[in-house]
């Protein structure tokens, strides 16, 4: 099984290249000296991307931030200026932002490629073998018991249609974070009187550098924090 990655984490990459390191593929060896093992086998020169340093990155990483707040103050004086009730208002800032959330991190996906860790390739191998029938085994070849099931087998579900783990991660984790943005501004919404406290709060959480970078690996962190703010969400219309 060959998956196309980016590779981040100390145990798999390359060091002084910054947050994305190279890129190559991931092969599931089973020899003698390495059996059930992954191991990375670099792209040939030819078909190399071209790398970009740290810096690079950093820097348009910050230019479409900045373009981003931009287009999101234009937007805010025009909606402002139409004959929308605050409650609207607010409303549409929330689906706007999480919609945007949704775009941002498909958009920096698809330029620097997903972000892996050694427990994506926990993840992504207990996804392969249970596509293949053989149970949760984790990349190292040994049965997946240091963490929940519940992640491999949303990555495994759609894997009879064809489609990688990592592209089904990359866009469970951007609608998670479209749906953690809009459950936030729906938190806040049900809990502030002030409109533009809810969208000052719900801009927040969309610009959160934290909740960004998770949401770029295959991790099931995106997933767990959509889970956790709809619960406190419908706990606190329950109460």
């Amino acid at each position: 099984m060959k998956i196309p990655l980016i590779l981040t984490g100390k145990d798999c990459c390359e060091e002084g290249v910054g947050h994305v390191k190279r890129t190559g593929t991931l092969v599931k060896s089973y020899g003698n000296s390495l059996p059930g093992q992954w191991q990375f086998s670099p792209l040939p020169p030819s078909r190399r991307p071209d790398r970009k340093g740290a810096d690079d990155i950093r820097h348009e990483f910050r230019s479409m931030m900045v373009t981003l707040n931009k287009y999101i103050i234009l937007l805010g004086r025009h909606f402002l200026t139409m004959n929308f009730r605050g409650r609207e208002l607010t409303q549409l800032a929330i689906a706007i932002s999480s919609l945007t959330g949704v775009l941002l991190v498909i958009v920096i996906t698809a330029l620097y490629g997903v972000a892996v860790s050694p427990d994506s390739l926990a993840y992504l191998s207990a996804a392969k073998s249970l596509l293949e029938g053989d149970g949760f085994i984790n990349s190292g070849g040994g049965l997946y018991i240091n963490w929940p099931p519940l992640f491999p087998m949303v990555l495994a579900a759609p894997g009879s249609l064809g489609i990688d783990g990592v592209t089904v991660a990359r866009f469970i984790n951007a609608f998670a974070f479209g749906g953690i943005v809009f459950g936030a501004g729906q938190l806040f919404r049900a809990q502030l009187r002030s409109n533009l406290l809810v969208i000052v709060g719900t801009v927040s959480i969309l610009l959160s550098p934290v909740l960004l970078r998770i949401s770029i690996k295959v991790w099931s962190e995106p997933l767990f924090t959509l889970f956790a703010v709809l619960f406190v969400y419908f706990l606190v219309r329950f109460i």
